[in-house]
């Protein structure tokens, strides 16, 4: 190499320092963070409390049957064990998890929703001024009389 090329790169890494903003996921990793980011994007829809934790509990469930199924070089913990990718990713896709669960507005701090009951459409709202089969004795609505329509076949 030539002398001038440590004065023209000063920058220059033998081993290069990842970026930890946009790490380079392994073909072990990816299926997860891809799967992770999905999770997120869903979540983020709808982040009540109780969908962030079913998600947090199916990124535990995900990942322990991705470390069970992997390498022992994908387990740090074991001899020879060097590349910690899942584990790197659970810990990512879960921070990612709790910053959706601080962001999302809190159920029981929020104001009761303004509603109205529609009627059910099986049990239509009946207008007792107009239908004369109601009984309507103090305000209270007692029933409807049916009557069976005529055929025409009396014997």
């Amino acid at each position: 190499m030539e002398p001038y090329f440590w004065v023209n790169n000063p920058d220059y890494r033998i081993f290069k320092t990842e970026d930890p903003n946009n790490p380079n996921w392994c073909a072990v990793s990816k299926p997860l963070v891809e799967w992770g980011d999905n999770l997120i994007s869903r979540l983020m829809q709808d982040p009540a409390p109780g969908k962030v934790g079913f998600a947090k509990w199916k990124l535990m469930d995900r990942y322990a049957r991705l470390y069970h199924k992997t390498t022992d070089r994908h387990r740090p913990e074991c001899n020879g064990g060097d590349h910690a990718c899942i584990h790197r990713a659970m810990l990512e896709i879960w921070q990612k998890l709790e910053d959706v669960e601080i962001q999302a507005a809190i159920p029981e701090l929020e104001p009761p929703p303004r509603f109205r009951v529609l009627p059910h459409p099986a049990h239509p709202v009946i207008d007792s001024e107009k239908d004369e089969r109601l009984e309507e004795i103090s305000g209270i609505i007692l029933g409807i009389d049916e009557v069976e329509p005529d055929t025409g076949d009396s014997q």
